[in-house]
């Protein structure tokens, strides 16, 4: 698939999300490794396996499909209250994730925790650790473009698109 980016002498990051991921800083006809991670489809069918009971990848994400995280996920909101006071961060949202599975400290809300909620809140978290990733290399490499690729997106958002589905996007005009 063509890509288009910037022109510029600093080249792009592309992002595999296979089993793991890898982060390769692409620059003319050379490209170097520059970081992985371990928290990728694996680490998420594994832990939706451990959570849910589903046997494999489409289960998962067809319970990730009708989820909530919120049922599951501490929010900036649960933590300053819906008016925000006391919030440190002014530029935080209501909504921003705190703590993934933060919710999941009590006993009554694991027991009230459905399947689809916890598959949805296991699939952020990966997404959101991959995602912060590519920012750091980016910032760090004073780099604006960021192609994210590889068999665990398109399982999840290319080949299928169950709705339903929250999509998240990384801004990248940010990473300068």
């Amino acid at each position: 698939v063509p890509v288009k980016v910037s022109p510029n002498n600093k080249g792009f990051i592309v992002v595999n999300i296979g089993s793991g991921v890898s982060f390769l800083h692409i620059k003319g006809d050379t490209y170097e490794r520059i970081g992985g991670s371990s928290l990728g489809g694996s680490t998420f069918l594994g832990l939706c396996a451990l959570l849910t009971g589903c046997d494999n990848f489409d289960e998962a994400i067809d319970l990730a499909a009708n989820g909530d995280s919120a049922k599951v996920d501490m929010l900036v909101k649960d933590i300053y209250g819906e008016d925000m006071k006391g919030n440190l961060f002014g530029t935080l949202r209501p909504t921003t994730l705190a703590a993934s599975f933060g919710k999941m400290l009590r006993k009554e809300r694991r027991l009230k925790a459905r399947k689809e909620d916890l598959a949805l809140s296991t699939l952020i978290m990966c997404s959101m650790n991959v995602a912060a990733m590519a920012h750091i290399h980016a910032k760090h490499l004073g780099i604006k473009d960021i192609v994210f690729t590889g068999n665990f997106l398109a399982t999840t958002h290319g080949l299928r698109s169950p709705q339903g589905t929250k999509k998240y996007r990384l801004h990248t005009s940010s990473c300068i």
